[in-house]
């Protein structure tokens, strides 16, 4: 290529590299590019740029042409067998041809390249960076003719933008596809897709605000399932899962169409009346009927996995009139309501009143018992492991258990909420922290412990917001000698969205540290594609209510796909959580995910049975 030509071709495609960057609309800026070539080969040459699209080729630029051609060229299926740009999508080759009329193959074209003065053609796949065809450039020319090395050069240039252009739209339009699928699971349920707790704040707000101007009522019913943490735990959370989503089913069927039913956590629905009245006693009678329909609906046995279950609920309403203004605090009375309900032998429905000041007696209970439980060291890890597709250990999850001298061993959800309210959870996180250091140790004392194991540690809200969290957790390393980099610290997504340039600040701190980040239950909280570009991560776990849905059938993966795919565009590794099923596990097999975690290879165990597990393992 000539000095000149060089020089051209390089002024051309600099604008170009400038245009791909900031133009968002591809058609226009393949005709920059096809104007572009013309312009720096022959002022009389034509392009054309066809990508792939449901097998076929879909024209997007062709700047000087006519309409005729466009109508007969757009839309040719990939396996037509005498277009030049339909053999170089099939065959991945550049096709010369240097004279269309005297081209066998060509004849059926011949006709429209006569009528257009198009003689000679030269056809180059566009190739993707995994090196797949997904389009076609094509030069014509109005006298028979073959390329030049000059000319092949040019077209490689071009050809190669093309392709940038190309991946740069496609890369935009899955992050949008992510986007929206990302931000519908911050208002939506994953498992039941119903609204979460979020939509469902929104929404009673907007209804309390409307009551206040009209002098209105209405009201919000919370209902519990008694019954199903004994289901989930025998049977497993698959069984669990399928039960809540026949559950949401039923309910849905029991209210009414102007009536918002949402899933506020694992076996708490929430329905609100919309249908507002100036009567308490119309709203009262109303809403009675819609807590009755939805017991008796939730009476009938559930047909599961081949089993028949049964399963009821505690319901408590809370009544809104004109002097109720905020969303959270009604539904704290429609839950103190539903736990009256609860203790109340035979009473399955109750109304939010003053005397439930009980419920709050009952959380000071429970502060105490946290206290007790804390100067007793009744607060201990379980491990669960985490292995690789091969069965290899790679990691382990610290699931904190309360040994209770009387209710036995009690779960996170039982008292986690009641110890963060009450400012204890430095003090059981370093307890639990203590722990998992006393494992580490003692594997490595077993020869047990690799360079690249790391224990994952649940990091809560209140943690988050305090910014003495990274001193706190290198004060208990640094006593045990060990390195920051034997941990995984677990948010969950829920808590990217409170106060984000704190969180960033504080995780950032604690990666300079040497500690992992990981985000927990991913799939399930308000996290969108800004938040995550903006946080130092390493980890994401997706979460289990997506495993659980999985089959065979490509349409089961879509959230998975992506949320893999946006995984990997931040570099992120990938845990896939709530493996119970061998099917679960050869679906995973095929996803680009670093580990898994669930029962079918371990459930929760204490300090004694993970050590054994380990030396078997």
């Amino acid at each position: 290529m000539r000095y000149e030509q060089l020089q051209a071709l390089l002024t051309h495609q600099t604008a170009l590299i400038s245009r791909i960057a900031l133009e968002a609309d591809l058609k226009l800026c393949l005709q920059d590019i096809a104007i572009h070539i013309e312009a720096l080969v022959d002022e009389h040459i034509k392009t054309a740029i066809f990508i792939i699209e449901n097998e076929e080729l879909r024209q997007l630029a062709a700047p000087s042409l006519p309409e005729l051609f466009h109508s007969k060229v757009d839309r040719i299926p990939i396996a037509h067998d005498s277009m030049p740009c339909a053999i170089a999508a099939q065959t991945g080759e550049t096709i010369i041809i240097e004279d269309l009329q005297n081209t066998f193959y060509c004849q059926n074209f011949a006709h429209l390249s006569l009528t257009l003065n198009l003689k000679a053609c030269w056809a180059t796949p566009i190739f993707s960076a995994q090196k797949e065809v997904q389009g076609v450039f094509i030069v014509y020319f109005p006298e028979i003719q073959r390329p030049n090395e000059s000319h092949l050069e040019i077209l490689e240039h071009f050809t190669h933008l093309t392709s940038i252009a190309l991946e740069k739209h496609n890369l935009r339009t899955q992050q949008q596809k992510a986007q929206t699928q990302i931000e519908q699971l911050a208002f939506y349920d994953a498992l039941t897709n119903l609204p979460n707790r979020r939509l469902l704040m929104d929404r009673t707000q907007k209804v309390i605000d409307r009551i206040k101007r009209e002098h209105l009522f209405g009201a919000l019913i919370f209902i519990d399932l008694n019954g199903f943490k004994r289901i989930n735990d025998s049977i497993g959370h698959y069984v669990g899962d399928k039960l809540l989503v026949s559950v949401a089913r039923r309910l849905q069927n029991s209210i009414r169409e102007v009536d918002t039913i949402a899933r506020i956590g694992g076996d708490e629905f929430v329905i609100l009346l919309e249908d507002l009245s100036s009567s308490r006693k119309q709203v009262e009678q109303e809403a009675l009927q819609v807590a009755q329909r939805s017991l008796k609906d939730l009476e009938k046995h559930f047909e599961l996995s081949d089993r028949r279950y049964r399963i009821d609920a505690s319901i408590g309403i809370a009544v809104i009139n004109e002097f109720d203004c905020d969303a959270i605090e009604l539904l704290k009375h429609a839950d103190a309501a539903m736990y009256e309900a609860k203790k109340t032998p035979h009473k399955k429905i109750c109304f939010h009143n003053d005397v439930l000041q009980e419920s709050i007696d009952h959380r000071l209970r429970v502060e105490g018992e946290i206290n007790d439980a804390l100067e007793h060291f009744a607060f201990h890890a379980h491990y669960q492991p985490q292995v690789d597709l091969n069965g290899k250990l790679i990691a382990a999850e610290a699931l904190i258990r309360w040994h209770h001298p009387e209710r036995g061993l009690i779960y996170p959800n039982d008292f986690i909420p009641v110890a963060e309210r009450m400012g204890a959870m430095d003090k059981i996180q370093e307890a639990m922290l203590t722990e998992a250091c006393e494992t580490l140790c003692q594997l490595k004392r077993l020869d047990l412990l690799k360079d690249n194991f790391r224990i994952s540690v649940n990091i809560c809200p209140s943690q988050l917001k305090s910014n003495t969290l990274p001193m706190n957790l290198i004060r208990t390393l640094e006593h045990y000698e060990l390195s920051p980099g034997y941990f995984m610290l677990e948010i969950t997504e829920g808590m990217l969205i409170e106060d984000l340039e704190q969180t960033v600040s504080i995780l950032d701190e604690l990666r300079q540290k040497g500690f992992k980040i990981s985000i927990d239950d991913f799939g399930t909280g308000y996290s969108s594609l800004s938040y995550l570009n903006s946080l130092p991560v390493n980890e994401i776990k997706i979460d289990k209510s997506f495993i659980s849905t999985l089959s065979d059938e490509p349409s089961t993966h879509g959230v998975i796909d992506t949320v893999i795919a946006l995984s990997k565009h931040f570099h992120f590794e990938v845990i896939a959580e709530g493996i119970e099923q061998p099917t679960q596990l050869e679906v995973r097999r095929k996803k680009d995910v670093k580990g898994v975690q669930g029962y079918l290879f371990a459930k929760p165990m204490n300090q004694s049975d993970f050590i054994n597990w380990v030396k078997a393992a």
